[in-house]
Formats: C-alpha cells, structure tokens, sequence
C-alpha cells in the first residue's frame, strides 16, 4: 500500500512538473495569464498584425488602410466599437475627440490618422456611423468611423488582432476598449489601456517619425 501511494504520488509530482513547465513555456515564464497579456507580449514582439482590411460605406469603398506593401508612412490609431454601447464607446469617442483636437492644433502635420471600427455590422447602420461621428465631432481628414465591407472582413480582422466581441444578452456587447497604435504595414506597434490616450498618441507620432521600412513584413 505504502509503495503504491510513493508510486501514485510520483506520478502525480512529474503531471504536475510537466503541466507547470507548459504554462511556463505558454505563458513567457508565467507573465501571460490573459488573453490581453498575450496579445500586449505579441505587439510588443512583433508578432501582431492586423491584415488588410476592405472598408464597405461610402466614401470608403475599397479602401485599405493599411497593406504590406504601402508606402505612406501613416500610422493609425484604432479602437473598436459599436455605436449603441452607452458606455465605454461614448467614453472612446470622447477620448478620440482630445487626440483630434490635438492633432489639429499641431503646427506641422504628422501622419497619424484616427479609426473607430465597428465590429457590429447587423446593427450599425451607415446612418449610425454617421450619427456617431457627428456627435463627436469627427472630422473625416483625421478621424473615420468605418466599418468593414462584410462579416467575413470584419470577423478576420477581430480574430487577427484577438478582439474580443460577445453578445451581453440585453442587445450589447462585452468588448476591448483599448487603443490600438498600428503602422502602414498593420503591424501593431502598440497596445494602450482606456483613459490612456495621451500616451496612445505620444506613441503614434513617434512611431510616425520612424523610417518608413521599418516594421515591414517579410
């Protein structure tokens, strides 16, 4: 009996041994244990990438923001929303409004462009992204409201970037409400917490002053 516990206990110490020596090995040595983490250790590799992505509504049909092969040195600045969420999407917007403003009253210009993307293509409609842009006072030069061209757009791009959308069962969703600092090739650069949009644009116009073949995928 004694040999078969020492057995039984041996065999659970080297599962345990294996299993803490995986979540070592997943997580960058216990650092990512969230998903959020793992896509903040992802950018700041590197590693995360938005694909190029079609925009669907008028004036932005078949633009692409962002591809690997531009040459336009502009940097983006990206949240996603939908435009009946009464609370953290208004927050954005509010935030987006004070780096517009600043981008406006900067006495040269920079590359940096702002875009709120609406990941709820059923119910936000081009009225109500033009509702949205309007109530915040989004001049389309610097700051688009945009949605992508179709589901299958949109739901690649979520799933490139790990964004997170779930229904709240009330006619909501659960989102990210983080900035999102990509460069021309949609490498993302940068991953900012909400409420933190100054340091979200510091980083975007650093990043704008960069040569432009840096960050090219190869």
């Amino acid at each position: 009996m004694t040999d078969g516990l020492v057995n039984t206990a041996c065999v659970c110490a080297v599962l345990a041994g294996g299993f803490a020596f995986a979540v070592f090995e997943q997580t960058h040595g216990l650092e990512n244990w969230t998903f959020e983490t793992q896509r903040r250790q992802l950018a700041g590799d590197g590693r995360l990438w938005a694909p190029p992505i079609a925009l669907g509504e008028k004036p932005d049909v078949g633009w692409v923001p962002w591809s690997t092969d531009a040459d336009s040195g502009r940097v983006y600045i990206v949240d996603f929303i939908y435009t009946r969420c009464p609370g953290l999407c208004e927050g954005l917007g509010a935030q987006f409004r004070l780096m517009q403003r600043e981008l406006q009253h900067q006495h040269e210009a920079v590359p940096v462009s702002l875009l709120s993307i609406s990941f709820d293509l059923a119910g936000d409609t081009p009225e109500q992204l033009a509702a949205y842009s309007q109530r915040h006072g989004a001049d389309a030069s610097v700051w688009r409201v945009i949605r992508p061209a179709d589901q299958k757009e949109a739901d690649r791009l979520l799933r490139a970037l790990g964004i997170v959308a779930i229904a709240d069962g009330t006619g909501g969703f659960v989102h990210n409400s983080a900035l999102h600092v990509l460069n021309q090739y949609g490498q993302v650069r940068g991953i900012y917490d909400y409420g933190n949009w100054q340091a979200a644009l510091d980083g975007a116009e650093r990043l704008a002053g960069e040569p432009k073949s840096e960050g090219a995928r190869e």
